[in-house]
This record gives C-alpha cells, sequence and structure tokens, in this order.
C-alpha cells in the first residue's frame, strides 16, 4: 500500500480500489476527497492511474506525466514504477491490477538516500488529467478547482447576535471587549466560538445598546455586535474533471452542460471534449461538431487532443473532417498508439464511403504497429481488424475479432459492420440481415452506408427509414439528411424509392377523383419526398418539368430498369405522371381525358399534342432515357413572356429541413447546414451536371450558381417568396457564408434585422449576409451570381 506522498489513509483507499480494478469506486472515492496542497503528487499519481485504467490515457502521457510528477518530489516509489513500466514497454491496464494489489510487472527503483535540492524556485507544473486523451503542454485545466485544490481557507464566520432585553428604559450602552468576555448569559454558549468554531478575541469586540426612537412601534432593543460582517458570497465552485467525468459516465448530459457552460474556454481543452461528448449522448451531433470547431481550427493544441477530437467527430458521424484531424495528429505524433488507432478508425469510415482501397491498406499497416492488446482501446482495435479481414475475405477470423470487440463493447458499431459483411460473405444472409438491423438502431448513418455492399452480397434489407411523411413535424434522424438520402448518396437507390413508394399509396386510393386534384396531391408528395425535395419547387410550371427531369436521373439512375422492380413501383409511377399530365394541361388550357384508375387510357389534349403521361413516365423509367416531351416543353421558347411559361401555381407545399418546425434555423446551426451541403443530393447534382464537386472551395460557386438557375431560372417570372425557395437559400447561403470562411476565416454573428438578413458573417473588416443575398437571387431580386459575389469580396479585402 501507499507510503509518503500516499501516506493518507483516503489515498490509500484510492489506491487499493485501482489495484483490485474497482475502478468505479475509485472515482467516487477521488470525487469526495478534499484535498490539500500536501496531497498534490499523490493525486497526480492516482488520477493518471485512473485514467491509464479507464483507457483514456496512452503510454506517452503517462510517462510524460509521472516525469513531471517525479520533478517535484523524487521520494515517490510508486510513481517511479510507473515510469519505469511505461518507459520499458510492460506497461498496460491488466498489469496495474493484480491479486497482491501491487504492479506485478514493476520493477521499482529505489530513489537516492539523500535527497539534494537545487534551492528554491518555482514549483514544477505537475500534470492535470483529461478525461480525454489530451496533450500534457497545453493542459492547463487544473486538477481540482481553478486553483488546483478544491477547499477554501477558512476564515471568520457571520455573528448574528440579537439579544432582547427586558428593560425598556435603558439608556445607550456600549460594552467593551472585556466585559463582553465575562457576559455568561445563555446567549454566550451558542457563539460559533464555544460550539467549536474559530476563536474569536473579545478584545476586538464592542456591543452598543441603542434604544429605537418609537419605543412603541419598534419593540425592545436589540443588543448588536459592531461591526457587523458584511456577507461572503457563496463561493462559485469551478467544475472539477472528475466532477465532470461522473456526471458523464451517468450519462446526465443536461447537468454536464449546466456545470461546465456551453461557450469554448480556451484554456480548458478538455472541457471542450467533455462538452462535444455530452452534446453526443444528447443525440445535438451538430451541436457537438460546433463545439468541436474551435479546437480543429486551433494551430496550438497537440496531438493527443487532436485525436481526441477526430474520435467525437467519428462518433458524430463526420468521418471526413475527422480524417482531416487524424492526420494532423498523425504528421506531429506518428508512434502514438491513441493517434496510430484513430487514424485508422478515420480512414476505414472514409474507405466505407468511398470505396479507396488505399485507405484500407494504410489502415491495416498503422493497425499492426500496435501491441499485442490492440493499443489504448482492445475493443475498438479488434473492431477495425474485424473490418479489415471482413473485406479482404477472412471471414472467419473477421468474426473472431468482431467477437472479441463486441466482447468488450456491446455497442461497437465497426464490429457489427464487419459481422454482417463477413455472415452475408458466408452465405448467412438472415443473419447477416439481423446484424444490419442492430447496426441501425445505434447508427443509422453507418447502416444507410452499408446498406450497398449487403445487397450486393444477397442480403433482403428493409428500408433504412421511413420518408417524411406530411403528418410528421421533423424528421427524427439526428442527421442533417434523411437516412435515405445518405443511402442514394452512397449509390443505394432502392431504399429511396421503395419507401417513397409506399409513401404514395394514400393516392392510389383515389385514383378515381379528378385527376387534376391527384395532380395537385403529386406537387405535394414530391415537395416532400427525399431527394426530391432538394428540386423544388413544384409549383405546376413547365420549368418544374425539366426539374423534375434532373431529379428522377439523380434519384432512379440513367440505367434501365429491371421491368419486375418498376411494377412494384407502380405507385411511384402513378404520382410521376398525375404531376406531369396536370403541368402540361395547365400550361396549354388542355383537358383531362380518362381516368388514372386506368393508366394507359388516360391522356392529356392540348392543341399542340396529346400527351399519355403514363407511357411517357413508364418508357422514361424502363429505358433510363428522357421524358418525350419535345413538343410541349420547348426550351427554345422558354421565356417568362411566352404564355406556356409563365403560368404557376402558389399554392405550395413545405419541404422538410432540418430545423423544422421553426421556419428558420437558428444562428448557432447555419455553418453545421452549410458544411453538411458538401455531402448532399445537391452536391451529386453539382458533380453530375457542373462537373464540380462542393469541397468548401470557392470553385464550387460555379456549380451551385447552376443549382440556383435551375430552381429560379432568371428567365422565368420572378417567384414570390416560398418554404421551398427559403430553404434553398439557407442551405446554399449558409455553403457560401462557410467556404468564405474556408478562404479567408471569419465568424458568423447575429444581427438585430429580421431573416434572413439576420445571420451576419464577419470577415476581417467586412461585414456580409449570404443567406440574404441567395435568398434575394432566388427571388429575383438579385441577378449577382455567387461567382461575381465571391470575387467582389476579394477586391474588398483587398485580395
Amino acid at each position: 500500500m501507499g507510503s509518503g506522498p500516499l501516506d493518507d489513509p483516503r489515498l490509500q483507499a484510492v489506491e487499493a480500489a485501482l489495484d483490485s480494478g474497482r475502478l468505479d469506486q475509485a472515482q467516487t472515492l477521488l470525487k469526495e476527497f478534499q484535498p490539500t496542497p500536501l496531497h498534490r503528487q499523490g493525486l497526480s499519481y492516482l488520477t493518471t492511474r485512473l485514467l491509464f485504467q479507464r483507457g483514456r490515457l496512452s503510454v506517452s502521457e503517462v510517462s510524460s506525466r509521472m516525469h513531471q510528477v517525479l520533478k517535484s518530489i523524487q521520494d515517490f516509489p510508486q510513481a517511479r514504477a510507473l515510469l519505469a513500466a511505461a518507459e520499458g514497454g510492460t506497461l498496460s491496464p491488466q498489469s496495474l491490477a493484480g491479486d497482491s494489489g501491487r504492479p506485478t510487472n514493476l520493477a521499482i527503483p529505489g530513489p537516492p538516500a539523500l535527497p539534494t535540492f537545487s534551492g528554491p524556485g518555482p514549483e514544477p507544473e505537475l500534470p492535470s488529467p483529461s478525461l480525454i486523451d489530451g496533450d500534457d503542454d497545453i493542459d492547463t485545466e487544473p486538477l481540482l478547482g481553478s486553483d488546483g485544490f478544491d477547499f477554501e481557507p477558512p476564515t471568520l464566520p457571520e455573528l448574528p447576535l440579537k439579544l432582547r432585553q427586558e428593560s425598556l428604559g435603558l439608556p445607550p450602552l456600549k460594552l467593551t471587549g472585556a466585559d463582553f468576555a465575562h457576559d455568561s448569559s445563555p446567549s454566550r454558549s451558542t457563539s460559533p466560538a464555544s460550539s467549536g468554531g474559530p476563536r474569536i478575541d473579545p478584545s476586538e469586540l464592542t456591543i452598543t445598546l441603542q434604544a429605537p426612537p418609537d419605543r412603541a412601534a419598534a419593540g425592545p432593543p436589540e443588543l448588536e455586535l459592531e461591526p457587523t460582517p458584511a456577507p461572503r458570497p457563496e463561493p462559485q465552485e469551478a467544475p472539477t474533471l472528475f466532477s465532470v467525468l461522473t456526471l458523464l459516465d451517468e450519462r446526465r448530459f443536461g447537468d454536464v452542460l449546466q456545470r461546465i457552460g456551453e461557450g469554448h474556454d480556451p484554456r480548458a481543452p478538455e472541457l471542450t471534449l467533455m462538452r462535444a461528448r455530452a452534446y453526443l449522448g444528447m443525440g445535438r451531433n451538430d451541436a457537438a461538431c460546433d463545439a468541436l470547431e474551435p479546437l480543429c481550427q486551433s494551430t496550438s493544441i497537440g496531438p493527443e487532443l487532436r485525436a481526441g477530437c477526430a474520435r467525437l467527430l467519428l462518433e458524430a458521424e463526420e468521418p471526413l473532417i475527422a480524417l482531416d484531424q487524424a492526420e494532423m495528429a498523425h504528421r506531429m505524433a506518428p508512434e502514438s498508439p491513441s493517434v496510430l488507432l484513430t487514424m485508422a478508425w478515420a480512414l476505414l469510415r472514409v474507405e466505407r464511403r468511398d470505396l479507396d482501397l488505399t485507405k484500407r491498406a494504410t489502415a491495416a499497416a498503422l493497425l499492426q504497429r500496435l501491441d499485442a492488446a490492440g493499443g489504448p482501446t482492445p475493443a475498438l482495435a479488434s473492431a477495425l481488424l474485424a473490418c479489415i479481414d471482413a473485406e479482404e475475405g477472412h471471414c472467419k477470423q473477421a468474426l473472431l475479432h468482431a467477437a472479441r470487440a463486441l466482447e468488450l463493447d456491446p455497442a461497437s458499431v465497426d464490429a457489427l459492420v464487419a459481422t454482417a459483411v463477413a455472415r452475408a460473405a458466408r452465405g448467412q444472409l438472415i443473419e447477416a440481415a439481423e446484424t444490419w438491423r442492430k447496426l441501425l438502431a445505434l447508427s443509422e448513418d453507418e447502416a444507410t452506408v452499408l446498406r450497398p455492399r449487403l445487397v450486393k452480397l444477397g442480403v433482403r434489407l428493409e428500408a433504412a427509414s421511413p420518408s417524411l411523411t406530411p403528418e410528421r413535424a421533423s424528421p427524427t434522424s439526428r442527421r442533417v439528411w434523411d437516412p435515405l438520402e445518405s443511402a442514394l448518396i452512397s449509390g443505394e437507390h432502392d431504399a429511396l424509392l421503395d419507401a417513397w413508394n409506399a409513401d404514395c399509396e394514400p393516392i392510389l386510393a383515389r385514383l378515381d377523383a379528378d385527376p387534376s386534384e391527384l395532380g395537385r396531391l403529386a406537387a405535394i408528395a414530391l415537395t416532400r419526398a427525399p431527394g426530391f425535395c432538394h428540386f423544388a419547387p413544384y409549383d405546376l410550371s413547365l420549368w418544374s418539368l425539366i426539374r423534375l427531369e434532373i431529379a428522377l436521373d439523380l434519384i432512379f439512375g440513367k440505367a434501365p430498369a429491371d421491368p419486375d422492380t418498376l411494377e412494384g413501383r407502380l405507385g411511384a409511377q402513378l404520382v410521376l405522371s398525375a404531376y406531369v399530365g396536370e403541368t402540361v394541361r395547365r400550361a396549354y388550357d388542355g383537358r383531362w381525358s380518362g381516368s388514372l384508375a386506368e393508366p394507359h387510357e388516360a391522356s392529356v389534349e392540348t392543341r399542340v399534342a396529346v400527351l399519355a403521361p403514363f407511357d411517357v413516365v413508364h418508357t422514361r423509367l424502363l429505358t433510363g432515357g428522357a421524358l418525350a416531351l419535345d413538343r410541349l416543353v420547348t426550351l427554345e421558347s422558354a421565356h417568362r413572356s411566352v404564355d406556356q411559361w409563365s403560368r404557376y401555381t402558389d399554392d405550395q407545399a413545405t419541404p422538410p429541413t432540418p430545423w423544422a418546425p421553426q421556419p428558420w434555423p437558428t444562428l448557432e446551426d447555419v455553418g453545421a447546414y452549410g458544411r453538411a451541403l458538401s455531402r448532399s443530393v445537391v452536391a451529386m447534382y453539382c458533380e453530375q451536371f457542373a462537373d464540380t464537386p462542393l469541397d468548401h472551395g470557392l470553385e464550387g460557386l460555379a456549380a451551385l450558381d447552376s443549382y440556383l438557375a435551375l430552381i429560379a431560372p432568371p428567365a422565368a417570372p420572378p417567384a414570390p417568396p416560398s418554404p421551398a425557395l427559403r430553404r434553398a437559400a439557407v442551405l446554399v447561403g449558409a455553403y457560401v457564408g462557410e467556404a468564405l470562411r474556408s478562404k479567408w476565416g471569419g465568424r458568423w454573428v447575429a444581427s438585430e434585422s429580421a431573416e434572413p438578413a439576420r445571420y451576419v458573417l464577419e470577415v476581417g473588416s467586412i461585414v456580409t449576409r449570404p443567406v440574404q443575398q441567395v435568398y434575394a437571387r432566388l427571388c429575383g431580386q438579385q441577378p449577382t451570381t455567387l461567382t461575381e459575389y465571391a470575387a467582389r469580396m476579394a477586391t474588398q479585402l483587398g485580395l
């Protein structure tokens, strides 16, 4: 057991709990400990052990922290033992828990017989433990409280003393300290001095007895101490790392935010990580990413802390940003086990999305450099090895690795991914589907990304998530986009199409109704459907048919469809037919003939041509070609001055938005929506139709100009404000703002103006409003393109 710095029985109890592996008990004891400066080295040693045994510190961090402890005290054999094991390569969480109550593989070098001291000087700074791997050089959060210890020096208590006098006619009487000292009244015995409190020198006290002016009204005179000490404000308890860790372990995430606040403190980066962890626990992924943004942009944080950012970003389902952070950490500390593990994790998450086999090979090489135990987090290392083995066809080995990972961490997302792929590859299709459903309950994003891989292996899966319906107030997904859109972006079209086909069933029940009414319902269905909603407004104008054509190319694809599959999507075909037919009828003053209950018999008769809308839609989907509307949608005559191209309806539905049910998002969320646009259906459009990816660079603004011209064509009549245009203005304007910030820096601030002018971006001395700029462009009030807007900004900045 402990001695020297650990000679306090309370510290010995903590050490015993750590030796026996009772980490929760050790944490509770540390939290309740009221330290003095004499305990500082012992506490630093024990907190380092606790965090290492919990897997929150790496071996290199343990070594660094023990070096700092031993700078302040040489006679500390336990710290020397821990340092020797860390630098000798024998330290592991298992080695710190043995039946003997002491580490079983630590050789303890003895201290010098007579310590020598170099004379008075500044005491070296002891390590302050971080709850998530951090960098000691920048670790400024004190161990306990704002001054290093969580205690207050003794102070004189307040002494409210009031004694009623039986006599009301006494003149003012002043008692000296000596008189008070010899007072033997009962009131004396109740004073703090007589009950064990701080002793008070009676000679320093003066008592004045003063009768009030109005005796009848005021009552008897009172005996008061003079002077009465001023009330001391209640000290504000600084958040300690252990108190916050306890709240996190108890999943009291709201209490965490209340305790440490929601603002970033650059002096306490570990608290920023814990704040992000609390947001993740509450399902607020975007808030977690925003909380981490100051750390990600900082140039002063160390590799371990940056790796901690990357790990939280991976949990927030932002693998691309996480990989950037992991690569920066790896350049700074290429041999750190925690950094190696984080880098491999980020590589495999991104590889699962872009199918870049070189990332998988790099991740495998990084994992080989970890020790046999799997580095600081064995469960994660096993899960990642399982993912690699599963994709490379080593299914038996993959299942073994995955089983070990799930034994250590039953909620391991990557282990479930590997298990599903390995079982599917072995022909265990039902078991693979069951595993995928477990994965879906833990991570919709990973489940939708994995879906195409399992479908290719023959696994039959239901839709990842129902699409939004008119009755739903807001999406249940934590992500910005509906999970069905995530599947579409990954190349899996069927999930979205099957779910939307199911949403069209209410319209099928009304096929005997007026086809014009069905066309109006079809416009609502398209506006609210995942994927299609990005190409609203569906305002029954000929312009909207051009947008619908683009949506079909992206969502259905351009390849010929399987006839049996297409037959199972009759509802989707009928909704599209109703919309196309009603749009043409309105533009050309035509009339419906027949009913969509007999879709092949239904037609729209105009003076230009007769249109069979169901046949046109069915042929388009079956062949992968274009909608045969050449005689009706003649682009050569497309202009607002042409009667057919000037007609539209103002009666438009509201598309789904991640900020629903509010009409506008909060300022805090705008940046997250802008960043999310780079992986969206809009980004698919920019890549496939404008040949430019949305990578948060200014080059993507030209592609977004093309998108805006599709949503609100300059030759079309100016569109009135609508929910669809408001949605597009927020998403595109937020992306523009984030692209400007990526190029020149800046920050979002709020103004007193109403939306959309409320969202202000400050770039140096320039104040601009990108969301308002895009909204004005969409409503026909501002002809300036986004590329011209960025060029004007560069000129104003003198670039």
